[in-house]
C-alpha cells in the first residue's frame, strides 16, 4: 500500500510538472507563440520561425535566450525585436566572445566581459574581417583557438545581419509605408512606361530594385510558399516576392501582413499585432496546411524541450538510486525505478517527435546519434534491472541518459539539430538499417563501458562490495 501511494504521488508530481510546462505559457499581451509557429524554409527544410530564432541565438550567444537589461527574453521575442527595432537590438549584448586573445586583438579592455553588442563589434569590422579571412584560408583542423573563434565571430555577425534583412531592408522606418509606396509606384508604372516616370519615381524604382536584390541574397530564410496551383515547389524570399509583383501585378498577402505586424510590434500595439498575426496564420494554413501543422508541432516541441527535461529527470533518478543505497529506510528503490521509467518515456516522446518532424529514422546527424545511443543504453539498462533487480541497471541507465543528453545539448550549439546530414548513406533505407544497427551497437558499448567503470570503482571500495553481497 505504501509503495502504491509513493508511486502515485511521484507520477502525479512529474506529470503535473510536464503538463504545466506544456500547456501553461507565460502571460503576454502579444501572441508571440502564434507568429513563432509560422512556417518558413531555412537550411533546406521547412521549420517554424521559432526554430530560426532559437538556432540563431544558440549560434550567436550559445544559449536559447537573450538577456536584455537584466531580463531574460525568449527567442521569438528577441527575433521580433531584431526585425522591428533593429537600431535598439544592435546595442543588445548577445555576441559571446570567450577567447582572451580575440578580446585583446579587438581592443576590448574588460577581461571578464563575455557578451558584446553588434554596435561594439561593428566598430571593429575591418579587423574582424581581415583576420577571419586569413584564418579561413587555413584548414579547420589546423587552426588555433584564436583563429577558430575569429572565423566563428565573423560568421555569427553575418548571420545577425542576414536576420535583420530577412523580411525588409534594414533601416526602413515604417514597413507598411515602404510596401504601400512600392505598390503605388507599381500601379503608376502599370499605366505608363518606365521612361514616362519622372526622375524621382525612376530613382525610387531603381532603389527598390536594389533593395530586393539585397533581400533575396541576404535573407536567412524563405517565408513565401509556392502558389498551390503552381508546379514549382520552391519557396521565395520577400525580395523575390516584391519582384514577382512586377510581372503578376499582385503582391503576396504575407508581405503586407508581416509589414503591418512588425510595425504594430514596434509601436507596442498588441491588439493590431495579434490581429495581423491571426490573419497571417490563416493565410499560411490555407496555402500550406501540412507545413503549417508540422511547424506548429515543432514550435511546441521546442517549447516543451523533452530532452532537457529528460536530463533533469535522469539526474534526479541518479540521486534517488544513491539515496536508496545510503538511506534505504527513507528512500525505497522503487521510486528510482519509476522515475527512470518516466524519464525514459519523455526521452522516447522526444525521439518519436523528431522522427515525425524529419520524416526519417532516428539517426540522421551527430546530435541525433547521441540521443539515440543514450536511448538504447537506457532500454538495455531497464531490461537488466527487470532481470537482476539490484539497482545497478537503474544507476547505469540514469548516468548514461544524463551523460548522452548533455553531450547532445552541447552538440546543439552547432546549429539546427533537425537538419539532414549530407552523406553517402543519406536515404531512409540505409538510415533505417545500416546506420541504426551500428548505433545500437554503440549504445550497447557505451553501457558496457559504464558498467566496467562501475565494477572497477566497486572493487576499490571493498566495504561497499561486501555490503552489496550481504
Amino acid at each position: 500500500m505504501k509503495m502504491t501511494k509513493g508511486v502515485i504521488l511521484l507520477w502525479i508530481c512529474v506529470c503535473g510538472w510536464l503538463g504545466y510546462s506544456l500547456f501553461v505559457t507565460p502571460h503576454t499581451d502579444y501572441h508571440i507563440s502564434e507568429i513563432g509557429s509560422l512556417p518558413v524554409v531555412g537550411q533546406g527544410r521547412t521549420k517554424p520561425l521559432d526554430s530560426i530564432a532559437r538556432n540563431a541565438l544558440l549560434t550567436i550567444r550559445g544559449k536559447q535566450y537573450a538577456e536584455i537589461d537584466g531580463k531574460k527574453m525568449q527567442p521569438m521575442a528577441w527575433l521580433l525585436r531584431v526585425l522591428s527595432r533593429p537600431f535598439e537590438a544592435d546595442h543588445d549584448p548577445i555576441f559571446a566572445v570567450h577567447n582572451p586573445d580575440v578580446k585583446v586583438y579587438l581592443g576590448f579592455s574588460e577581461p571578464k566581459k563575455k557578451l558584446y553588442s553588434y554596435a561594439e563589434l561593428d566598430q571593429k569590422r575591418h579587423a574582424i574581417i581581415t583576420q577571419a579571412d586569413k584564418s579561413a584560408s587555413i584548414e579547420s583542423q589546423l587552426r588555433s583557438p584564436f583563429q577558430s573563434e575569429m572565423v566563428a565571430l565573423r560568421d555569427r555577425i553575418v548571420m545577425y545581419v542576414r536576420l535583420k534583412n530577412s523580411f525588409f531592408p534594414e533601416g526602413v522606418l515604417s514597413y507598411s509605408q515602404y510596401v504601400n509606396h512600392y505598390q503605388g509606384l507599381m500601379q503608376r508604372l502599370d499605366h505608363s512606361q518606365l521612361s514616362n516616370l519622372d526622375q524621382e519615381e525612376k530613382t525610387a524604382f531603381l532603389t527598390y530594385f536594389d533593395d530586393f536584390q539585397v533581400l533575396d541574397q541576404m535573407s536567412q530564410f524563405l517565408p513565401i510558399p509556392p502558389p498551390q496551383e503552381s508546379d514549382n515547389d520552391q519557396w521565395q524570399s520577400f525580395g523575390t516576392g516584391f519582384v514577382v509583383m512586377m510581372a503578376h501585378k499582385e503582391l503576396s498577402p504575407m508581405i503586407s501582413l508581416m509589414a503591418e505586424a512588425l510595425d504594430a510590434y514596434r509601436d507596442k500595439n498588441s491588439q493590431l499585432f495579434n490581429s495581423k498575426v491571426a490573419q497571417l496564420k490563416n493565410v499560411y494554413e490555407t496555402e500550406v496546411p501540412k507545413e503549417s501543422f508540422k511547424s506548429h508541432i515543432e514550435s511546441e516541441f521546442n517549447r516543451f524541450a523533452p530532452f532537457y527535461k529528460s536530463i533533469l529527470l535522469y539526474g534526479f533518478c541518479f540521486a534517488l538510486v544513491l539515496l536508496s543505497w545510503l538511506l534505504p529506510r527513507f528512500v525505497p528503490p522503487f521510486l528510482g525505478n519509476q522515475l527512470l521509467i518516466l524519464a525514459f518515456g519523455v526521452h522516447s516522446i522526444g525521439l518519436i517527435l523528431r522522427m515525425y518532424l524529419q520524416g526519417r529514422p532516428p539517426v540522421t546527424n551527430l546530435y541525433s546519434s547521441a540521443v539515440f545511443i543514450g536511448w538504447i543504453a537506457i532500454l538495455v539498462g531497464l531490461c537488466m534491472e527487470r532481470i537482476f533487480r539490484n539497482r545497478i541497471g537503474m544507476l547505469m541507465s540514469s548516468v548514461v541518459g544524463f551523460a548522452t543528453l548533455i553531450i547532445a545539448h552541447h552538440l546543439s550549439v552547432q546549429g539546427d539539430t533537425l537538419e539532414m546530414m549530407q552523406a553517402v548513406l543519406d536515404s531512409n533505407f540505409w538510415l533505417s538499417t545500416h546506420v541504426v544497427s551500428i548505433t545500437i551497437g554503440m549504445g550497447a558499448t557505451f553501457l558496457a563501458g559504464f558498467l566496467g567503470i562501475y565494477y572497477m570503482i566497486r572493487r576499490l571500495m571493498p566495504r561497499f562490495e561486501n555490503k552489496e553481497k550481504k
